[in-house]
Order: C-alpha cells, then structure tokens, then sequence
C-alpha cells in the first residue's frame, strides 16, 4: 500500500494566515499619525472644564479649617476655541472676603498660565498684576479686579510634586508635566482622540472687600484646606 505524505501547512484548512510583515504595520501606524494631525489642524478639539465639586461640599472642607464659608450665587461657564471655564462655585468667608473658584482649561500649552485663563471673565480678571509669595513653595497674584483687590493661584491636581499651586506659564506647565499618564491615555492621544496632555487647573480667587488686600492667614487657610481635597477629588474619591 502507498502511504501518502502528510498535507503542508498551505494544504491543511488549519493553517495560521502569516502575520502581517512589519513594514505593514509601520505604514498603518503613519497613516494613523497623519489622519491624527489632520484633524488637529483643521478640526482643533475645543477645550472642555469639568465642574467643581457642589457649593455644599466645598463649605464642608473649608469649616473644617476653621473657615465659615456660605454659598452665593455663582457665575455660568465660559468656552471658546482657546479656554473654558467651568461654572463658578461663589462663597463669602465670615470676614466678607469673596472666595471664588473655577476649573480653567486652555487648549494650547503656550497660553496655559494664570492671566490667560482669567482673561474673559471680570470678576477674575487682575489689573495691576503683580507676583506674591504667600508662604513657601505657594506662590501666587495680587491685583486689582472688578470690585476690590483679589489674591490668586491656580491648583494643578493630579501631580506627583508636593507643591500644587502655579501663576506663571513656566510653574503649571511644569506641574502639568509631573502627572502620571496611562498607555491608554497615551494611545489615545497619539491618536488624536484627546489631547496629550491637558492643561487645566483649579483658579483660586480670595477677593477682599473695601479696596483692601485679602488677609494672608486667611488665604493660607483656603489653600490648605483646597489643595488636598481638590487632588484626591480629581482622582474620583467620593469623600473630600
């Protein structure tokens, strides 16, 4: 009797289909990256805030530290192609001293500092800028804003420094910089599903009644009590 050969891996119905050769995958990879760019340019995402956390929990964190805040009004968010805004949480401190508070987003790492986030908005918006230094490591903008002279500062949450708070183009890109990112975020962001990083931060605006400065131990006390919190609500806890 003849015995026949055993079928080649091409006769056999089993057969793996060879993988794809690498050049392949490379020019798939290209392809990818210029429909990414393409749209960056000609469709530029608009930059998005999330909300703050409610009126009510912020008061919680600040009578902790020995603050009595009550919430007023607060003020609708603000978007355009270059920055947004998310809604204002507004609280008036036991002294009169307004606190307000907003997420700013900016679309473009080169405007991302604090005058060009507040830019659009006249209850934030400093003239007569200058830098101060309340406390180490803390700094922070004097000016005079519509209705009295306000003290600010911008909370990067999220980051692995031990100092949050930024005014200047050089301190919050490079706190934005010393956050963590996921492959996944990574991914997404080489594929122009979101941006590579984002540039947002919370605005901490203290504004003082009667054209005079906002008190520096009170300040001091609002950071404190916020930067904390803010950082471990940015990371989904539910307990601030």
């Amino acid at each position: 009797m003849t015995t026949l050969p055993p079928p080649t891996p091409v006769d056999s119905p089993f057969a793996e289909p060879s993988p794809l050769p690498l050049t392949t995958w490379l020019s798939v990879l290209a392809a990818l990256t210029v429909l990414a760019t393409l749209r960056t340019l000609l469709l530029p995402v608009w930059p998005q805030a999330k909300p703050l956390p409610s009126p009510a929990v912020l008061e919680g964190v600040l009578e902790r530290h020995g603050l009595r805040p009550s919430a007023m009004a607060g003020e609708p968010a603000v978007r355009n192609a270059e920055q947004a805004l998310s809604p204002a949480v507004v609280l008036r401190l036991q002294d009169g001293e307004i606190l307000r508070l907003r997420r700013g987003t900016m679309r473009r790492w080169e405007a991302f500092q604090l005058a060009a986030i507040t830019r659009n908005v006249p209850e934030l918006a400093l003239k007569d800028r200058r830098l101060a230094a309340a406390g180490p490591g803390a700094p922070s903008a004097l000016g005079k804003v519509k209705g009295g002279i306000a003290q600010q500062s911008c909370l990067v949450e999220g980051t692995t420094s031990s100092q949050s708070l930024g005014v200047t183009l050089e301190q919050l890109t490079g706190l934005v910089s010393k956050r963590p990112s996921s492959p996944q975020a990574f991914l997404a962001g080489l594929l122009g599903l979101r941006p590579m990083r984002t540039y947002d931060c919370v605005v901490i605006s203290l504004q003082a009644p009667g054209g005079k400065e906002p008190s520096t131990a009170t300040w001091l006390k609002v950071v404190s009590a916020l930067t904390p919190s803010l950082s471990r609500a940015s990371h989904g806890s539910p307990n601030l």
